[in-house]
C-alpha cells in the first residue's frame, strides 16, 4: 500500500503540535517538583477535556478497547517522563524519547495498520531520528564535561527516556487505530484526556494532602 502525500494543513498541524509539545515539556522540566508539575498538567488537561466531551457524541463501542488501552499507556508514559525529568537534562532525555518513537511507530503502523511508507519517507524518518540522536550524544558530552557527578542518575534518565519513546510509539499507534473507530475524533480525544489526566493529580493529592 503506497502512502499518499501528506496534505499541507496536516503538515502544519503536526509542526504546531511539535512546538506546543516541546514547549510544555520544557516548562514541566523547569519545575523542580515533578509531581506538582505533572499534577498541574493533568488538571489543565481535565479542564480542556470537559468541553470536548460536552460538545461531541459518545464514542462508538468499537473504539473503547483502544481508548482504555491508551489510557493505561499514557499513565505509564507520564510516570516515565517524570522520572526522565527528575534525573536528566531536558536537551538529552527529550530528544531520546522523541527520536525513538518515529522508528517504532513506522514499524507498528506497517504491522497493525498496513501503512507501508515509501523509501523516501523511510529516509525522512531515519534522518529525523538520527538528528535527534546527535542531540542526545551532544547532551551526554556536555554532561560529562560538566562533571556534575550524576552519572547514575543520568543513566537512569536515559533508560527511562528510551522506555518513554516506546510508550509514545505505543499510544500513537493505538490512538491512530482507535480514533478511526470512534465516530468522532473530538469525542475520542476528550474522553482520552479525561480518563488519563485524572491519575497524576489524584496521586499528588494523596501524597500532598496538606
Amino acid at each position: 500500500m503506497h502512502a499518499a502525500a501528506l496534505p499541507l494543513t496536516v503538515t502544519f498541524a503536526v509542526l504546531v503540535a511539535a512546538v506546543a509539545h516541546a514547549s510544555w515539556n520544557a516548562i514541566a522540566h523547569g519545575i523542580k517538583d515533578q509531581l506538582v508539575a505533572f499534577g498541574l498538567i493533568g488538571v489543565g488537561s481535565l479542564v480542556v477535556a470537559v468541553p470536548l466531551i460536552l460538545v461531541s457524541p459518545f464514542p462508538l463501542a468499537a473504539c473503547w478497547p483502544y481508548l482504555l488501552g491508551s489510557v493505561f499507556i499514557h499513565v505509564f508514559y507520564n510516570l516515565l517522563l517524570m522520572r526522565c525529568y527528575r534525573y536528566g537534562q531536558f536537551g538529552q532525555v527529550y530528544p531520546l524519547a522523541r527520536g525513538t518513537s518515529p522508528l517504532v511507530v513506522t514499524v507498528l503502523a506497517a504491522v497493525f495498520a498496513a501503512e507501508r511508507p515509501s523509501p523516501p519517507q523511510i529516509g525522512g524518518v531515519l534522518m529525523v531520528s538520527c538528528g535527534l540522536a546527535v542531540l542526545v550524544s551532544a547532551g551526554r558530552r556536555a554532561g560529562a564535561s560538566g562533571g556534575s557527578g550524576r552519572s547514575g542518575g543520568s543513566r537512569a534518565a536515559l533508560l527511562a527516556a528510551g522506555a518513554t519513546g516506546l510508550t509514545i510509539a505505543s499510544y500513537t499507534t493505538v490512538d491512530g487505530l482507535g480514533v478511526r473507530l470512534s465516530g468522532s475524533s473530538v469525542a475520542y480525544i476528550g474522553w482520552l484526556m479525561l480518563l488519563e489526566s485524572m491519575w497524576v493529580p489524584a496521586w499528588a493529592l494523596l501524597q500532598r494532602r496538606r
